[in-house]
């Protein structure tokens, strides 16, 4: 893999399943890592011959990976104990409830991945002090998981 810095956020942040105009994509492998792969041919930017070094003119370049390894120890540490908990608040901002949701283990998470229901989003963007990167899903998704409500 080539170390590069640049502005990961926004549309050029890839996605699973298709490839944007960056040329870029998220993939997961038979291992079950997730990789991201850019291929130059798909890079719709007109200058991109100036904006990626040669080294990384190529097709299904992997510039970036998260091995199952590293995902499923913190994942399951922190969801495939006894479940999740969201706290929920009215328009005004107030606490008014607490709702639980099943363990979630490696397997399913992964599967929500390849399903697109968790998402890359990615902090990484010039003028940012403190990059980062995370997976997400929507309110919407996660209120589908609730088991419970107190």
């Amino acid at each position: 893999m080539l170390n590069l810095t640049c502005p990961w956020s926004g549309d050029p942040a890839p996605k699973i399943k298709k490839i944007n105009d960056y040329g870029q994509t998220l993939v997961v492998d038979d291992e079950k890592n997730i990789h991201a792969k850019y291929f130059f041919s798909a890079d719709k930017r007109q200058n991109k011959g100036l904006l990626i070094p040669v080294a990384a003119q190529v097709e299904n370049l992997t510039i970036a990976k998260w091995e199952r390894i590293s995902i499923q120890g913190k994942l399951e540490r922190k969801f495939n104990q006894k479940g999740w908990f969201k706290c929920l608040q009215d328009s005004q901002g107030f606490y008014t409830e607490i709702v639980f949701g099943e363990p979630i283990k490696y397997e399913i998470w992964i599967k929500l991945v390849e399903d697109g229901d968790v998402f890359f989003d990615s902090g990484m963007y010039e003028g940012n002090a403190r990059p980062y990167s995370q997976w997400r899903a929507s309110n919407t998704f996660w209120n589908k998981l609730i088991t419970s409500r107190y």
